[in-house]
């Protein structure tokens, strides 16, 4: 039998040209020819007892073939399931803690406000209700609850950007 640097010259440029055929992309051919070569270097001791040496070489390589194919299928479908679980629920995720980062910010500083300024913000932001209804249920004008509302707003908007007000008036929509 010849030696194992003659067996290697050998097969290494049908190996690739098998891997090519199968696998289609040059670079991964390098990549399984230069594994089964290794395996053939590993085994080199044993080699001489091998009756069909071709067989034997090309049954590493077509199980190397499979192994490729089963791996790169598995791959894609984890990448594509890990691509569909990003999209489905970690918006979600953020966006709650997004929601609650800032309902948080609100509520600190709807706490600083008068208590009557803080009334009449949440029945007027928080749960919908009109100036009128307003004035009705807290027995006073229309004008009054104007002046608590713009004076809560102005407040608020002092205190925090405007990128945070129009995250927060979400919030608000989303909560009513």
């Amino acid at each position: 039998m010849d030696s194992i640097e003659n067996i290697l010259k050998v097969y290494e440029k049908r190996i690739y040209a098998f891997f090519l055929k199968n696998i289609k992309l040059p670079s991964v051919a390098e990549d399984l020819t230069q594994d089964v070569l290794i395996k053939l270097w590993i085994r080199r001791k044993n080699l001489g007892n091998i009756q069909n040496i071709d067989s034997f070489v090309f049954t590493i390589a077509k199980n190397h073939v499979i192994d490729h194919l089963r791996k790169a299928k598995s791959d894609q479908l984890y990448k594509e399931a890990l691509v569909h679980q990003i999209k489905t629920q970690e918006p979600k995720a953020l966006d709650n803690i997004i929601y609650k980062d800032y309902k948080n910010i609100l509520d600190g500083l709807l706490n600083d406000l008068p208590p009557r300024q803080r009334e009449i913000f949440q029945l007027s932001r928080i749960k919908g209700l009109s100036h009128d209804e307003i004035a009705e249920q807290l027995n006073i004008s229309n004008k009054t609850v104007r002046n608590h509302l713009f004076e809560a707003l102005k407040y608020l908007k002092t205190q925090i950007n405007l990128d945070t007000m129009s995250l927060i008036g979400i919030i608000i929509l989303n909560t009513a």
